[in-house]
């Protein structure tokens, strides 16, 4: 069984940001799946190493086609990015140092965050981003 699974309403409309979101839910699911069959800690540093390849290049992405539209909450979406970051490689750091119970943590913690995240800052880019690309 799926923890996260893609719904129409994650969707922000630009084809390439959903794809990824739903690339990050895959390796959360992943994760998931590896920790019922208890070989989580196996798959979870390099999930990690994944994600925060994966999230850089998807923030990076995001955030261009954020200034690029003038979107007004740009800032406050580059600080949101910039702390699941850090918090990634918080997780990362103490998985180094063997702590066994970090694949439950970064589990629910990062499925909460992306659902928030998706739902509620990626949705209200939708709008400029869409008004850029009517206007290209």
């Amino acid at each position: 069984m799926p923890l996260i699974e893609w719904i129409p309403a994650y969707s922000v409309g630009v084809s390439e940001f959903d794809h990824d979101h739903q690339q990050i839910m895959r390796m959360l699911n992943e994760l998931n799946d590896a920790m019922r069959e208890r070989r989580g800690k196996l798959v979870v540093g390099r999930i990690l190493t994944e994600l925060l390849a994966y999230t850089e290049r998807h923030f990076g992405a995001e955030e261009a086609a954020m200034k690029r539209c003038g979107y007004p909450k740009y800032q406050q979406h580059y600080t949101e990015h910039r702390s699941l970051t850090q918090r990634v490689k918080l997780f990362s750091a103490e998985f180094e140092l063997g702590d066994a119970l970090i694949s439950i943590d970064v589990l629910y913690f990062l499925r909460d965050w992306l659902e928030t995240h998706i739902l509620q800052s990626d949705r209200a880019y939708a709008e400029c981003l869409s008004t850029e690309s009517k206007q290209s």
